[in-house]
């Protein structure tokens, strides 16, 4: 990569004579550094698979471990230790299945509902102080072309074959 290209990619060079495709590569780049930058802020004592685990059992109720691991596309062994974390922490439960006590069940806690319901209350005040220049109807088109482009990314059978890590770790 050139210095020009570095400087492009970190956001510190005029994109504007980019084709649109170039131009969303290095946006998306820069926001994939902003992120990891964010995710040090917002929930700043809980990785973001701690936060998705806590997200997911809200969403779902009572999962088993590994089925909380194939839905956030991580091993078994990052899972179990992201847990076994939540669990320190009295955010989750982890109890044996009763229809198959070789099997862990993750259930959510009080303290772990209030946890991640601070995250996002952050993250929304962050995000709203991010967002404030812009329109609702600019949030809104935003936030579907944002999403679409999400969707079609983790379709892409392409991706898929070249991704050799998991998506959260």
């Amino acid at each position: 990569m050139d210095e020009q290209e570095e400087q492009q990619g970190n956001g510190h060079a005029d994109s504007s004579a980019l084709d649109p495709t170039d131009t969303l590569i290095l946006a998306f780049m820069r926001l994939a550094q902003l992120s990891r930058k964010w995710e040090t802020f917002a929930g700043r004592d809980m990785s973001k698979t701690q936060i998705a685990i806590l997200w997911r059992l809200r969403r779902d109720g009572t999962s088993r471990l590994t089925t909380v691991a194939e839905h956030l596309k991580v091993e078994l062994s990052i899972a179990s230790r992201q847990v076994n974390a939540l669990v320190e922490a009295g955010a989750v439960v982890r109890h044996r299945d009763p229809a198959d006590g070789r099997a862990w069940l993750i259930t959510l806690t009080d303290t772990g509902r209030e946890r991640l319901r601070a995250v996002e209350r952050e993250r929304r005040e962050w995000f709203d102080q991010v967002l404030a220049g812009y329109s609702d109807d600019e949030r809104a088109v935003a936030a579907r072309v944002a999403s679409a482009i999400n969707a079609e990314w983790e379709r892409s059978s392409s991706f898929r074959a070249k991704s050799t890590r998991p998506l959260a770790e």
